[in-house]
């Protein structure tokens, strides 16, 4: 017996002697870990309008302008608001605020 052998013969070898996967079908909660046959779409849009373009971060400007990856700005997140809804603390230096 061979003690080494190359990457193509181990590669045929392989190719031979394993089977390839097969497709099977089984309830979605079931199938946690496993890779898909095939591409899934979705039926629906989610979410159904372009309202996470809106999603963000309100900050105090001066303070991000010169904030690139090499220069990060860190700020202590403060409050968590929807969009539409007027925040109850002042946003104070170094704080954000999460917006949805």
């Amino acid at each position: 017996m061979k003690e080494r052998i190359g990457y193509t013969e181990a590669l045929e070898l392989i190719l031979v002697n394993v089977p390839g996967p097969t497709a099977e079908e089984g309830p979605l909660m079931d199938l946690a870990g496993r890779v898909l046959a095939d591409d899934l779409k979705a039926v629906v849009d989610s979410p159904s309008v372009d309202a996470s373009l809106k999603d963000g971060y309100a900050v105090r400007s001066r303070e991000v302008a010169g904030a690139s990856p090499e220069r990060p700005v860190r700020l202590r997140l403060t409050q968590f608001t929807a969009a539409g809804e007027r925040p109850g603390v002042h946003l104070g230096p170094g704080e954000a605020v999460r917006v949805t």
